[in-house]
């Protein structure tokens, strides 16, 4: 499991508990099987962006909080926005699993 993923995992769980629901809450307010859930806690699964995007809704959180990022990070010389300076797009990249 990579470092993301696990961020991922370990921020989900704690925004999870924080609003005190179970995994079968968060599940139904997702539209998602609670072992989904479950295995996105435990690093064996990693969501699609649409998974995502309904996850930071009923958490009602940003990217950064879920993936558990530092909101100042600074960034690469000539960068903006995941944008490098020759004006293409700057990828992580990572090979995890898709649920």
């Amino acid at each position: 499991m990579g470092e993301l993923q696990r961020h991922f995992a370990r921020q989900l769980r704690l925004l999870r508990l924080q609003r005190g629901w179970s995994q079968a809450e968060l599940a139904e307010e997702v539209r998602i099987s609670q072992t989904t859930i479950s295995d996105m806690e435990s690093g064996k699964r990693w969501a699609k962006p649409n998974i995502l995007e309904r996850l930071m809704s009923a958490l009602g959180v940003g990217v950064d909080d879920l993936l558990g990022r530092k909101q100042d990070v600074p960034r690469r010389k000539g960068s903006q926005d995941g944008i490098g300076a020759d004006n293409t797009p700057q990828s992580g990249g990572g090979n995890l699993q898709r649920v």
